[in-house]
């Protein structure tokens, strides 16, 4: 798996890997990157947008990330469905 920016999400990003394994699939054919989006002013949490591109194709998705998402849920349902091909 590749991941272009450090995703501060580690048991996300665990859940993400344990998805990928449930559903049959290598790690190393995805490729994530994540664009943050952080507060314009004062105390806020950190959100934005996670990318996940099947490596080799031009299949990809983008999730909402941040405190309260469910990207991984999302993500896996994506998975499971075919979304990601076979």
């Amino acid at each position: 798996m590749k991941i272009t920016t450090i995703v501060r999400d580690p048991v996300g990003m665990d859940d993400f890997r344990s998805a990928i394994e449930r559903a049959g699939h290598a790690e190393d054919d995805f490729e994530v990157s994540l664009e943050e989006n952080f507060p314009s002013w004062g105390v806020g949490p950190i959100t934005g947008t996670l990318t996940v591109r099947r490596g080799g194709t031009a299949i990809a998705r983008a999730y909402r990330w941040g405190h309260g998402t469910a990207w991984v849920a999302e993500f896996e349902k994506d998975l499971i469905g075919g979304t990601f091909g076979a």
